[in-house]
Protein backbone atom coordinates (compact mmCIF):
# COMPACT_ATOMS: atom_id res chain seq x y z
CA UNK A 1 0.00 0.00 0.00
CA UNK A 2 1.32 3.43 -0.92
CA UNK A 3 0.33 6.40 1.19
CA UNK A 4 1.52 9.94 1.03
CA UNK A 5 3.96 9.28 -1.78
CA UNK A 6 4.93 12.56 -3.40
CA UNK A 7 6.57 11.02 -6.45
CA UNK A 8 5.68 10.03 -9.96
CA UNK A 9 4.39 6.46 -10.10
CA UNK A 10 3.91 4.27 -13.16
CA UNK A 11 1.32 1.53 -12.89
CA UNK A 12 1.78 -1.34 -15.33
CA UNK A 13 -1.44 -3.36 -15.53
CA UNK A 14 -0.24 -6.01 -17.97
CA UNK A 15 2.99 -7.37 -16.50
CA UNK A 16 3.22 -10.33 -18.84
CA UNK A 17 3.53 -12.59 -15.81
CA UNK A 18 1.09 -15.20 -14.67
CA UNK A 19 2.12 -14.48 -11.07
CA UNK A 20 1.43 -10.74 -10.92
CA UNK A 21 -1.49 -8.78 -12.28
CA UNK A 22 0.09 -5.31 -12.00
CA UNK A 23 3.28 -3.55 -10.96
CA UNK A 24 3.88 -0.14 -9.42
CA UNK A 25 7.17 1.53 -10.29
CA UNK A 26 8.26 4.71 -8.53
CA UNK A 27 10.21 7.05 -10.80
CA UNK A 28 13.43 8.49 -9.40
CA UNK A 29 13.29 12.29 -9.01
CA UNK A 30 16.08 12.91 -11.53
CA UNK A 31 14.04 11.14 -14.27
CA UNK A 32 10.63 12.65 -13.43
CA UNK A 33 10.98 15.22 -16.26
CA UNK A 34 11.11 12.54 -19.00
CA UNK A 35 8.26 12.02 -21.44
CA UNK A 36 5.54 9.65 -20.15
CA UNK A 37 5.83 7.42 -23.23
CA UNK A 38 9.56 7.00 -22.72
CA UNK A 39 9.05 6.14 -19.04
CA UNK A 40 6.39 3.58 -19.97
CA UNK A 41 8.75 1.94 -22.48
CA UNK A 42 11.48 1.78 -19.84
CA UNK A 43 8.99 0.26 -17.39
CA UNK A 44 7.93 -2.38 -19.92
CA UNK A 45 11.57 -3.15 -20.75
CA UNK A 46 12.42 -3.50 -17.06
CA UNK A 47 9.48 -5.79 -16.34
CA UNK A 48 10.35 -7.95 -19.33
CA UNK A 49 13.88 -8.39 -17.98
CA UNK A 50 12.77 -9.23 -14.44
CA UNK A 51 11.65 -12.75 -15.29
CA UNK A 52 10.30 -15.29 -12.86
CA UNK A 53 9.71 -14.32 -9.21
CA UNK A 54 12.10 -15.73 -6.62
CA UNK A 55 11.16 -18.88 -4.77
CA UNK A 56 9.58 -18.36 -1.40
CA UNK A 57 11.98 -18.78 1.49
CA UNK A 58 11.12 -21.47 4.03
CA UNK A 59 10.09 -20.54 7.54
CA UNK A 60 12.92 -19.61 9.88
CA UNK A 61 12.43 -22.76 11.97
CA UNK A 62 12.98 -25.05 8.98
CA UNK A 63 16.02 -23.20 7.64
CA UNK A 64 19.40 -24.87 7.98
CA UNK A 65 22.59 -22.87 8.44
CA UNK A 66 24.63 -22.00 5.41
CA UNK A 67 27.41 -24.63 4.97
CA UNK A 68 30.17 -22.15 5.73
CA UNK A 69 28.30 -21.03 8.83
CA UNK A 70 27.73 -24.64 9.92
CA UNK A 71 31.44 -25.39 9.47
CA UNK A 72 32.36 -22.36 11.55
CA UNK A 73 29.92 -23.43 14.28
CA UNK A 74 31.42 -26.94 14.34
CA UNK A 75 34.95 -25.51 14.52
CA UNK A 76 33.95 -23.26 17.43
CA UNK A 77 32.32 -26.19 19.20
CA UNK A 78 35.49 -28.27 18.76
CA UNK A 79 37.65 -25.46 20.14
CA UNK A 80 35.43 -25.06 23.18
CA UNK A 81 35.59 -28.78 23.92
CA UNK A 82 39.37 -28.77 23.53
CA UNK A 83 39.76 -25.80 25.88
CA UNK A 84 37.41 -27.43 28.39
CA UNK A 85 39.33 -30.71 28.27
CA UNK A 86 42.63 -28.85 28.68
CA UNK A 87 41.35 -26.96 31.73
CA UNK A 88 40.05 -30.19 33.25
CA UNK A 89 43.44 -31.89 32.77
CA UNK A 90 45.25 -28.87 34.20
CA UNK A 91 43.01 -28.87 37.25
CA UNK A 92 43.55 -32.59 37.79
CA UNK A 93 47.33 -32.17 37.48
CA UNK A 94 47.33 -29.30 40.01
CA UNK A 95 45.30 -31.41 42.44
CA UNK A 96 47.76 -34.29 42.12
CA UNK A 97 50.71 -31.95 42.69
CA UNK A 98 48.99 -30.42 45.70
CA UNK A 99 48.31 -33.84 47.23
CA UNK A 100 51.88 -35.01 46.53
CA UNK A 101 53.29 -31.77 47.93
CA UNK A 102 51.28 -32.06 51.11
CA UNK A 103 52.25 -35.72 51.45
CA UNK A 104 55.94 -35.00 50.84
CA UNK A 105 56.11 -32.21 53.43
CA UNK A 106 54.07 -34.19 55.96
CA UNK A 107 51.43 -31.55 56.48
Amino acid sequence: MLRGVNRQIIEVKDTGSRYFERALLIVRPEFAHMQPGQLEREADKYLASVGRPPALRPAASSRRPVPSCAARMARTRRRRRLVGAGLLCLGAALCVLLVLGLYAFGA
